[in-house]
């Protein structure tokens, strides 16, 4: 291309970009002064109108195409090539143009030619400076161009910052300028949309789709077989043939899904490694935070603030149900209502110099292109009036991707994290361990136990997620649901044993709102009894809104007017939901702290364990999150919803025990509990304060707390050796900056953790604190007398042996989480899961730790295995 040609070209695309950027900025400047109606009318002129004004530019450039010659790349005439060769092209894009011919055996082919000049166009050498962010080796003149343009814009108006888009599209542009390569992979997609079983049966995955066969290739040039049909936006043509319209839309976008997350391929494209795509897909289906954010963060994408809400929200937009054309004008003007309201809650969270920048400073290759593709889906879908949900369709072959080699069916072999072994029993567990993954009965599971103040078992085995492949580490962290009730009634005995309240004490001596509805004579222990009478207190408001559990303060404010069923201390009935709110308005009226800072005062640093210990987590530990899942089949295993509300320590099949907030949340029907996982996977639940269910740990950090409850209060003397060592995170993560990888806790970064002489000797001072936590001895007047199944906080677990000084006790939640200690035989022991459970794991895990020590096992544990 000659140098004034040149000059010229680029003079056009900037006078051109300057009209289109002046028009935007003064219809924008105009509409903020119309009502919305009129602001939908000017926006679709201005659209119009700056479109006619592109293409019109385009067409005078002649875009980026020109006549090419055949017999230069094929080395033969036209007449040694074909019987017949139309001339005047019957397409023409922006790389090249298509020809009608016919091949000397008579076969109809298409010959695709690339424009004359267009490699040198895209690919001449340009000032390097001027474009760091772009291969130096392909510098484009009319990228250039769009840089150049880019940067104008996101200097003008930053909230339009292309810059990450453009440079990762730069970088692919010149494959397309290849068109052998495009020939193999057209050759490599058909075999596996075609694929067909050794046995000469179809495969599973087959898509049934026509596809061109390549006749010959050049660097320049491509001929395909021609097959005959009409567009296929063609809506008047597709009607005359009897399409079915949307059939066609749903078969083009399996097609599309088997090359992107089988094939590894965008439209004829290679793009290999296409986990992470389809983990951030089936993370959006599933609503799972931790997961996307992991997906992010393997694609290069990087996010410069915390808002995983509206990662999730932008994710679900680019995967959301297609609508026809009359429908989308109104379902795009929602969107862009949502999408403002969306910038406002990013700019109220930047300070004055954050809001001049994009939220993100790295925009991976495959997001830009799997975007793209789901923007012609998108408006394929539009012209041809179908209604297509694009999660429901690419799901199977996502997952398809992230189970291969048999992850999702126990084929592989069970990743446990390797750390040393502390003994024998620990070695039979992990054999146990791999025969429940070959029985589909684990997903990712930790199990650590103490004895007499050494760790014996610290074992992390399996996967964080369904959807996310990642193995299971010591410092992973797990929702245990109900389980947290034993680090809520631990805090409530902490501050007694401290003076700063009494058990036997009337709650509204603390708490004065709390004797609102004849609640006056209820006590602390009342509370950690479940005697309140509360047991079904704000189902109305958490039936309607379940997220309304998020919201600490107004659930303060609704348990302190709640009134009761019963006379408080008359029945004994499990308060799944509201112990936490009770407990957790206690201790904070007591003390007019907040309830993570007693959790942290009380019990996270003395016992070293920051990082690992949360009742509702802080930004910036997500990466170490567990995703819940469940079972289907596991939901047949759950108890008569009659039965959830008197359910004993060991009534269920795992002995998970009573019914708590999570049991409420079925409504009395099974089959709600479906609903679970996806509820508390979002960020807002795990990051409320939930006393009651929301307790995030690692079976290490809890189990630490529990040798300690079982030694009366003594902080055991060592940790385990896993890596990282136990209290090395930082438990409030500092965001802003990079975030510290996994990696580099195992690769002699620096740590930082409290030295062990600077912790106390014992938590609890009290000689009696076991009676104080199953309530025995002079605490026995406290417990109803025809309470089996808690003490003052803790559930009572029963074993075989006679003689017992001092009872067990713990506390578990539903799923299959578990906590307990048996003061006598100074044990402690925590299982967590994140596959929700109702059959045997737990049970199968104690039986075997305490058979192999030769302790005896609570007998809510000793049925056989189902």
């Amino acid at each position: 291309m000659a140098w004034g040609s040149a000059l010229w070209r680029r003079v056009k695309v900037f006078r051109v970009a300057l009209q289109v950027f002046l028009d935007y900025r003064a219809a924008r400047k105009k509409a903020a002064g119309l009502p919305k109606e009129d602001q939908n009318l000017l926006w679709d002129r201005i659209h119009h109108r700056n479109a006619e004004r592109i293409l019109a530019a385009i067409t005078e450039l002649e875009g980026l195409w020109v006549s090419a010659t055949i017999e230069k790349q094929l080395g033969k005439p036209l007449d040694e090539l074909f019987l017949e060769f139309d001339r005047k092209p019957f397409a023409t894009a922006s790389i090249a143009q298509v020809h009608r011919a016919r091949m000397k055996d008579g076969r109809d082919v298409v010959v695709k030619v690339q424009h004359q000049g267009i490699k040198e166009c895209v690919l001449q050498r340009r000032d390097l400076i001027l474009m760091p962010a772009i291969d130096r080796d392909s510098l484009v003149q009319d990228l250039y161009n769009a840089r150049v343009i880019v940067e104008w814009v996101a200097w003008a108006e930053p909230d339009y910052d292309f810059g990450p888009v453009l440079d990762e599209w730069c970088r692919e542009v010149p494959q397309e300028l290849n068109f052998n390569q495009e020939a193999e992979n057209t050759k490599k997609v058909a075999h596996n949309l075609k694929s067909w079983t050794k046995d000469g049966t179809i495969n599973i995955d087959f898509v049934d789709v026509l596809l061109p066969e390549v006749v010959q290739s050049a660097e320049k040039v491509l001929i395909l077989t021609y097959m005959d049909g009409v567009h296929i936006n063609d809506v008047a043509g597709l009607d005359r043939l009897g399409v079915d319209k949307q059939a066609a839309v749903e078969t083009i976008t399996r097609a599309y899904a088997h090359q992107i997350y089988i094939d590894g391929f965008f439209n004829a494209d290679p793009h290999p490694g296409e986990q992470s795509l389809a983990k951030m897909l089936l993370a959006a289906a599933e609503g799972d935070y931790s997961a996307l954010l992991s997906a992010f963060s393997e694609m290069g994408l990087v996010l410069k603030l915390d808002m995983p809400e509206e990662a999730m929200e932008i994710t679900n937009f680019f995967f959301r149900r297609s609508f026809p054309a009359e429908e989308s004008v109104a379902e795009m003007k929602e969107l862009v209502k949502d999408n403002d309201k969306r910038i406002q809650r990013l700019k109220s969270r930047m300070d004055s110099k954050e809001a001049l920048r994009t939220p993100v400073s790295a925009f991976p290759t495959d997001a830009v292109f799997f975007m793209r593709v789901l923007g012609l889906l998108r408006g394929l879908s539009s012209v041809l009036g179908a209604r297509v949900v694009y999660l429901e369709i690419m799901k199977p072959y996502a997952e398809a991707v992230l189970y291969s080699g048999g992850r999702s069916n126990g084929g592989n072999e069970l990743p446990i994290f390797d750390s040393p072994l502390h003994s024998q029993a620990e070695v039979k567990l992990h054999q146990l361990l791999r025969e429940m993954h070959k029985q589909q009965r684990i997903l990712g599971v930790q199990v650590c136990a103490y004895k007499d103040g050494k760790v014996i078992v610290d074992t992390a085995a399996g996967y964080l997620g369904k959807y996310d492949p990642r193995p299971v580490r010591c410092d992973s962290l797990f929702l245990v649901f109900s389980a947290t009730k034993g680090v809520t009634a631990a805090l409530l005995h902490w501050l007694a044993d401290h003076g700063k309240l009494s058990l036997a004490e009337k709650i509204s001596s603390i708490w004065p709102e709390f004797a609102e509805n004849h609640k006056d004579a209820c006590t602390v222990a009342h509370a950690l009894n479940h005697t309140c009478g509360l047991q079904n207190a704000l189902y109305d408001v958490l039936s309607k809104n379940p997220l309304a559990m998020c919201d600490w303060s107004e659930m303060l404010k609704l348990i302190a007017a709640a009134k009761p069923e019963s006379p408080p201390g008359q029945d004994q009935m499990y308060h799944g939901r509201s112990f936490g709110w009770i407990c957790g308005g206690i201790a904070e009226k007591a003390t007019g702290k907040t309830f993570q800072q007693l959790i942290e005062e009380a019990f996270v640093t003395p016992l070293n364990v920051t990082g690992e210990f949360y009742v509702g987590i802080p930004p910036g530990v997500e990466e170490r999150l567990a995703s819940l899942t469940m079972d289907p089949e596991e939901l047949k295993n759950i108890p008569a919803a009659s039965h959830l509300s008197t359910l004993q320590v060991g009534s269920t099949s795992d002995g998970v025990g009573p019914a708590s907030l999570e049991d409420f949340l079925t409504n009395g029907s099974p089959l709600s509990l479906s609903s679970l996982p996806s509820l508390f996977n979002m960020l807002f639940i795990r990051r409320a304060t939930i006393p009651s269910a929301n307790g995030h740990f690692s079976a290490r950090a809890l189990a630490r707390f529990y040798a300690m409850l079982a030694s009366g209060g003594r902080v055991p003397p060592g940790t385990s050796s896993s890596k990282p060592p136990l209290g090395s995170h930082a438990h409030r993560p500092h965001l802003g900056g990079s975030s510290r990888s996994l990696s580099s806790d195992l690769s002699g970064g620096q740590i930082h953790f409290q030295e062990e002489e600077d912790a106390p000797a014992k938590i609890f001072t009290s000689g009696d604190i076991h009676d104080a936590f199953v309530g025995g001895g002079r605490y026995s007047g406290l417990v109803a007398r025809d309470g089996e199944k808690f003490g003052l906080g803790f559930w009572k677990h029963k074993t075989a042996d006679t003689g017992r000084k001092k009872m067990a006790f713990g506390h578990s939640g539903i799923g299959g989480s578990f906590g307990y200690c048996d003061p006598d035989n100074d044990f402690a022991m925590v299982i967590t899961v994140n596959k929700m459970t109702f059959g045997q794991v737990s049970g199968d895990i104690v039986r075997l730790v305490c058979s192999e020590i030769g302790i005896p096992c609570p007998l809510a544990m000793e049925r056989p295995s189902q």
